[in-house]
């Protein structure tokens, strides 16, 4: 600390302390209201134990609330470890959206990697997810809409109370 030789603030207490203070606790209570308890804590798996020990202890020893919640990520792993510029087995973000459209690439994240748990990707594994989902069933799920659309519909989108007025005369007798 400033001022106070031969002490050392542990390093995660004071990492821990700026989640209240960068809200107002301390300096401007109106804003910390507004903002604490927090709704969702979102941290990374490697941290959980600082997060989900050290941190309610501190807040609870102040008489601060504790977050509602805490959600704890998994890490995208290549390689066999989780990705890290430093171990090279990362690749370059805008290329894969250059590739893949913002888009896909977040239906890409999304499904093959659950927020939850960590997940082994690669480039391999989204190029087969992506031809899988996106371009073979929903293509095919697109092309048969249109399809059904031109046969039955002139080829234009029916408005919700005609989708439904056109479902019940194909299931029984209609008058027009």
């Amino acid at each position: 600390m400033a001022g106070e030789p031969g002490h050392t603030v542990y390093v995660w207490f004071d990492a821990l302390i700026n989640y209240a203070t960068g809200v107002g606790f301390g300096s401007d209570e109106k804003k910390f209201a507004k903002w604490w308890p927090a709704d969702v804590h979102v941290i990374g798996l490697d941290i959980s134990r600082f997060h989900c020990l050290y941190w309610p202890a501190m807040l609870l020893a102040a008489g601060v609330p504790v977050p509602k919640k805490v959600f704890v990520h998994g890490f995208l792993e290549n390689k066999g470890g989780k990705l890290s510029k430093s171990s090279g087995n990362v690749w370059d973000p805008f290329a894969f959206l250059e590739e893949y459209g913002v888009d896909a690439a977040r239906y890409l994240l999304l499904r093959e990697a659950p927020f939850e748990k960590s997940s082994a990707i690669s480039a391999e594994s989204f190029a087969t997810r992506f031809n899988a989902d996106l371009a073979n069933d929903l293509g095919n799920l697109v092309s048969r809409t249109t399809t059904l659309l031109e046969k039955f519909s002139d080829g234009r989108v029916p408005e919700p109370h005609e989708a439904t007025a056109s479902a019940r005369c194909a299931s029984a007798p209609c008058a027009r």
